[in-house]
């Protein structure tokens, strides 16, 4: 069995400490970026095997190998206010407070990057806070977000381009399957109202 890592946020710091017995702290993790004067308590693991950890401070975001403490992504990216990893460590996506600006639209306050080249991936204008983080198939094939009265899904890391849409009046929430292989799906939830009953829809993200 792996041994264990823990993440802990203390008075001076974000720090890695190994698990029991030790519970020493993990020497391959230095950063003056997890300074406690500008770390803040946002973390994000990929859940399929807890391989990465992302967290943020005042100005930028990060993501580290667990096992070997190494930083492997970092970038740009002041006031983050909540993170997001993929299953497997592949995309981050962060979301910023909106500002108002006089930017017809105003300025783009949600990013997703790939964290193997550093590359920004997209960048758009998410208002509320609300339904902001986008959802992963475990394989990281298909991701999902919400848009108004849309889930668009995008393809193969391709977040240019909205492969599929799902339209569905008054939807208010969603979530996409998180298997590791097709077919995926997607469940949206309408509320109920004095005369129609709560609704459900299902679709099938048949591949292309």
């Amino acid at each position: 069995m792996a041994a264990s890592i823990l993440a802990v946020r203390g008075s001076k710091g974000l720090f890695l400490v190994n698990g029991p017995p030790s519970y020493q702290p993990h020497e391959g993790f230095h950063s003056t970026s997890a300074d406690v004067k500008t770390c803040q308590t946002l973390m994000s693991v990929s859940v399929n095997d807890g391989k990465f950890l992302a967290w943020a401070n005042t100005e930028q975001v990060f993501v580290v190998e667990v096992t070997t403490g190494k930083v492997v992504f970092e970038a740009n990216a002041p006031k983050v206010a909540a993170l997001l990893l993929s299953p497997g460590g592949s995309y981050l996506a962060a979301w910023q407070r909106h500002v108002a600006c006089t930017i017809p639209g105003g300025l783009p306050n949600m990013h997703v990057w790939d964290v193997k080249n550093g590359k920004k991936l997209k960048e758009l204008v998410q208002k509320k806070q609300i339904l902001w983080c986008p959802q992963f198939t475990a394989d990281e094939k298909v991701c999902a977000r919400m848009a108004s009265q849309e889930v668009h899904f995008f393809e193969d890391g391709n977040f240019e381009t909205i492969a599929k849409k799902m339209h569905i009046q008054k939807v208010v929430d969603f979530s996409l399957s998180p298997v590791n292989k097709p077919p995926y799906h997607c469940a949206a939830y309408v509320p109920g109202t004095k005369v129609k009953p709560i609704t459900a829809p299902l679709m099938c993200l048949a591949p292309r």
